[in-house]
């Protein structure tokens, strides 16, 4: 892979980033050896992409890159950024650079800041070009057991007890109407009331798979009944989790 110009425009290349700060082996070679090859990027925190930019460059030192000469612009995603910005951000393709659009950790755009700039991209006629790597969402579907032919991701649930319980309610209502696997996040710091409530509010025979710290350390994937789960108590605190809801697809 190299960085290739058609039609005299750069590209936009989706670079996914490990989702634990020391697994970067997880990333394909061919990506790390394509991102080596760009001076621009558009990040979600530059901190992050520096750190993770600087891995590369230590790891691979007979590469030809200065890492001193690349240029970082962060898009901060909690505003919502106007056209012309997102415009002013891919500028550098119409001159022949692509451009990597970079994420804290995993693959942009999945549960992941980005789709807003992908799609005036995709208005400027520039190439969007997704690269294979690690997504948490994705590796814990696949390790759950559960349905992967149909499934929603919702993110973050509500903050407030209330609003909560009423939708993990809805989610099992969902599950048993559809056996659509239910997948959501939580902030690591509230985990465990997250866990707990779950063990509160689901019925004894519905599947809970919590996959802990993908590709670090102490990764931990378990499905298992809810009414199994309330005989484990889980160390989940602060630590990054994805929750998947669903019913076996054995019939």
């Amino acid at each position: 892979m190299s960085e290739n110009i058609s039609d005299g425009k750069g590209k936009l290349y989706l670079i996914p980033t490990p989702i634990h700060p020391t697994a970067l082996e997880a990333l394909p070679e061919a990506v790390k050896l394509l991102t080596l090859t760009l001076r621009h990027f558009i990040v979600e925190s530059q901190r992050e992409a520096r750190r993770f930019l600087f891995s590369l460059h230590k790891n691979y030192p007979q590469h030809p890159w200065d890492f001193n000469q690349i240029e970082l612009h962060r898009l901060n995603w909690k505003n919502s950024p106007s056209i012309s910005f997102l415009q002013s951000l891919l500028a550098p393709t119409l001159q022949g650079h692509s451009i990597g659009l970079l994420s804290d950790c995993g693959a942009p755009t999945i549960a992941d800041p980005g789709s807003s700039l992908v799609n005036i991209a995709h208005q400027m006629e520039i190439p969007v070009i997704p690269l294979v790597g690690p997504s948490a969402l994705v590796l814990a579907l696949m390790a759950s057991g559960l349905n992967g032919q149909s499934f929603q991701f919702h993110g973050y649930l509500p903050t407030s007890s209330e609003a909560r319980k009423k939708k993990i309610l809805l989610l099992e209502k969902l599950i048993q109407q559809s056996g659509q696997t239910q997948i959501f996040i939580e902030t690591p710091y509230r985990n465990q009331i997250l866990f707990t409530e779950l063990l509160k509010y689901c019925s004894p025979s519905l599947l809970l798979c919590i996959a802990v710290d993908l590709h670090g350390e102490t990764e931990t994937i378990r499905t298992l009944p809810i009414e199994h789960w309330r005989k484990k108590t889980p160390e989940l605190h602060k630590k990054p989790t994805t929750f998947l809801l669903g019913i076996s697809p054995i019939k």
